[in-house]
């Protein structure tokens, strides 16, 4: 069963630098090697690593972005696989699968060691939004606006659940006390909603007033989060009654990481925002020149959030105090990834970086050609990160 759903999902009611490149040349040679599954003939065989897991957006439906396991000291590209047009969807990982959407409107399914093709299903529209593996299921949303769950093994369709506009956040899965799956999603037509994970039948439908981008995040029995209509909400995921809303003062497009009773995200116009959840109250404001699009990841009392200023910004969690800056060529609208004392982040400028959590410096940088948008996913020591040519690459 995909995902290991009983061990990810909360229950209701709970309370020197050192650099290294692999330029472009090195990636068109191994895409001109053709298809999914090139790494193993351009002699990165694969090693015999434990499976990786990373089930949905951010990793864990409290998003706080951090995988177990830790990075190699020399980790290298071991496969790459061309699929379709440009993908900004993050991967998904379980079971041996790595699944993922693209801008031609497909979703797909590869071999995690090798990369070969395993399966791919057309949705209604282009796929921006993380895939959610739980139950043997597929589930994620289109740019038609339509919610669908496909078997994980075969790609056949379940069910679908139609919305009235795109759907470009990860759905969030949670538990019920007696036993049943449901999942939250955020839709354009100003709607985050909960369904049923066996049926897809809409269980309660919140509306806002603006668009719901982001990936609700779910801790304790309570669902946060922010929307275009620039409020941070705080929701019981039972009902779908509102507790409590705060005032961002800028639109939020991206999720936020639930952890210890804060509420940590980034904003359009350019704060990063602590919120004590249980009284919805903004405890500190960090402030940058730019817009956030990134979800930030939380670990050992700092959050690491990457900004449109070109920088990844690590903060000490308590106070919003700046501890150290990290700066790339271009944007960084991915999320990063916290693994043991690394962070691992994507950027614009087309390089995968990982650099010391301690520090910030950087520790590896890998050309891989093309812009990035789509988050990376972490785990047992593998990475997996999608650009903007339409190219997953395995890395560990």
């Amino acid at each position: 069963m995909l995902g290991r759903a009983t061990n990810l999902l909360p229950a209701v009611g709970d309370a020197a630098r050192n650099r290294s490149f692999l330029g472009p040349v090195a990636v068109a040679i191994a895409l001109a090697l053709g298809g999914c599954g090139g790494g193993a003939r351009h002699g990165a065989r694969p090693q015999p690593l434990p499976g990786a897991s990373w089930p949905m957006f951010r990793g864990s439906p409290d998003l706080r972005g951090v995988a177990a396991g830790s990075i190699g000291d020399s980790p290298r590209i071991r496969w790459t696989c061309r699929a379709g047009d440009g993908i900004k969807s993050q991967p998904a990982i379980a079971d041996g699968r790595v699944v993922f959407g693209s801008d031609d409107g497909k979703l797909r399914a590869l071999d995690e060691t090798a990369g070969r093709l395993l399966w791919e299903s057309a949705a209604d529209g282009a796929i921006e939004a993380a895939p959610l593996l739980c139950d043997g299921l597929v589930i994620i949303g289109d740019e038609g606006g339509t919610l669908r769950a496909l078997d994980a093994a075969t790609g056949r369709p379940k069910w679908q659940c139609a919305t009235g506009d795109k759907i470009v956040g990860g759905a969030v899965p949670f538990q019920v006390p007696d036993g049943g799956l449901r999942v939250l999603f955020g839709s354009h037509d100003n709607s985050l909603r909960c369904a049923d994970a066996a049926t897809g039948a809409v269980v309660w439908s919140f509306e806002t007033d603006g668009y719901v981008n982001a990936t609700p995040a779910v801790a304790g029995g309570r669902t946060v989060v922010g929307g275009c209509d620039g409020l941070i909400r705080v929701i019981d995921v039972a009902t779908g009654r509102q507790g409590h809303a705060v005032e961002a003062g800028s639109y939020v497009a991206a999720g936020g990481a639930m952890a210890d009773g804060r509420f940590y995200v980034g904003c359009y116009g350019g704060e990063v925002l602590c919120v004590d959840v249980g009284a919805c109250q903004i405890i500190w404001k960090y402030e940058s020149k730019e817009g956030f699009f990134s979800s930030p990841a939380v670990s050992g009392g700092r959050i690491v959030i990457g900004g449109r200023d070109k920088r990844l910004h690590c903060l000490d969690a308590a106070s919003g105090k700046l501890i150290w800056s990290f700066t790339t060529r271009g944007h960084i609208d991915a999320s990063p990834v916290i693994c043991g004392d690394r962070v691992i982040v994507a950027s614009r400028d087309g390089r995968l970086y990982i650099v010391a959590l301690s520090d910030g410096k950087e520790v590896l940088a890998i050309d891989l050609g093309s812009p990035i948008s789509a988050s990376p996913a972490v785990g047992a020591g593998k990475i997996f990160v999608a650009t903007e040519d339409g190219t997953v690459v395995a890395i560990w």
